[in-house]
């Protein structure tokens, strides 16, 4: 069989492949689909400024989507490309931890349907242009400097993500009538986060993602707080996802994505990444995972889960999350003795 024949297809995921070159021609064909899903491949081109458009081996990789006028989410993290087209009917593009260079295109500004956007972890500069129905925006990781630009004033945002860029300047006062709930600037050249033209400020409720719960609803900082902030952290460190990620959505988060591993499908959240570097330590050279390995996963992954739990009360406390690591680091130092 081959996916060519599946007409009536509407999700594809092919994520975690080696999948090379570009999207293969008979995707056109699935006029049906909805969804595609291809991130952590090594797929790889440049997408042009407009589809329809441009020379042809700049269309080689993108061309084949064109009539696919169905799709709404398209996921394409992690992989090799170097450009961003236009797909009208989007409302999601994923291109996270690609090789994007320079500004952004203006014809973002046509993808007017387009709700969630993630660019972070490229090379990316310049300014976003107006795209009206933008709930979730993933600019981090880029370089994006001087103030945050006024196009994003027409957004819906809720979460936005500009940390780790080279943003500077004022806060703005139009993000006061957003209806923001997650802000992060982290990392950025920002020296005072309010804008001394009006008397109040901006409310920065925390790191998206990162924050517990409690804190949106106004809770004052707490070290259960910091448990939490933990927890999601070593669970990032183990799965390679942020709580960010596009894949977690409509209910789904980071916290419910790994307990649901839990105990015996560990194996399928972890970052093959974490694998190869504790293979080296325990000098483990044949590659397969050792069940001490397994075991000392299931213990990561319970101690983030453990600390990340929505109620503060039945969070662990910090000591018993560590006391539990050093127990998984005796063993991992014991594998390799």
């Amino acid at each position: 069989m081959e996916l060519a024949s599946l007409s009536k297809l509407e999700y594809l995921q092919v994520r975690k492949n080696i999948l090379g070159g570009g999207i293969p021609p008979f995707i056109g064909n699935l006029s049906s689909l909805q969804l595609l899903s291809a991130a952590y491949n090594v797929l790889g081109g440049h997408i042009p400024d407009a589809l329809g458009s441009g020379d042809a081996d700049e269309m080689d990789f993108f061309q084949s989507l064109v009539n696919c006028s169905s799709l709404r989410n398209l996921v394409l993290a992690s992989n090799q490309f170097k450009g961003i087209g236009n797909l009208v009917n989007l409302t999601a593009l994923g291109m996270s931890g690609n090789k994007l260079t320079g500004a952004i295109p203006s014809n973002i500004g046509n993808l007017q349907k387009l709700q969630r956007l993630d660019l972070s972890d490229n090379r990316l500069s310049g300014s976003l242009s107006s795209c009206t129905s933008l709930v979730y925006l993933y600019m981090e990781d880029n370089f994006f400097q001087g103030a945050i630009p006024s196009s994003l004033s027409s957004s819906r945002g809720i979460q936005m993500d500009l940390s780790r860029n080279n943003l500077s300047g004022q806060i703005p006062n139009f993000l006061e009538k957003l209806s923001l709930k997650d802000l992060n600037l982290s990392f950025n050249n920002y020296q005072e986060l309010t804008n001394p033209e009006q008397k109040s400020s901006v409310g920065i409720r925390g790191t998206i993602g990162y924050t517990p719960p409690e804190y949106g609803l106004g809770n004052e900082v707490s070290t259960k707080g910091d448990v939490y902030s933990y927890g999601i952290l070593l669970l990032e460190m183990i799965t390679g996802k942020r709580p960010t990620n596009s894949v977690f959505e409509g209910g789904l988060n980071l916290h419910n994505y790994a307990g649901s591993a839990l105990p015996n499908r560990v194996m399928e959240v972890v970052d093959p990444k974490l694998l190869n570097n504790i293979d080296e330590v325990i000098g483990n050279h044949n590659r397969s995972p050792t069940n001490r390995t397994k075991e000392c996963l299931i213990s990561m992954i319970n101690v983030g889960v453990a600390c990340s739990v929505e109620l503060p009360q039945e969070r662990w406390d910090i000591s018993k999350a560590i006391s539990e690591l050093y127990l998984v680091r005796d063993i991992l130092i014991g594998a390799r003795i």
